[in-house]
């Protein structure tokens, strides 16, 4: 059916289970940009990604 569920532990004795589809799975996979794994690094790439929504926005008229 295209679903797919993802069982993620939050501590020891809690187990979790969030679901989706095969579709979304592969668009975050393929699309969502590396870890830059530094605090600064970061907060730079979120800004780059806010200054970049806030275009598109302003392209279709928000």
């Amino acid at each position: 059916n295209g679903e797919v569920y993802i069982y993620y532990a939050a501590s020891d004795t809690r187990l979790h289970v969030a679901s989706t589809t095969v579709e979304r799975l592969l668009d975050f996979a393929f699309h969502t940009p590396a870890d830059p794994l530094r605090s600064r690094d970061c907060v730079a790439q979120r800004c780059a990604l806010i200054d970049h929504n806030r275009a598109y926005l302003a392209s279709i008229g928000d």
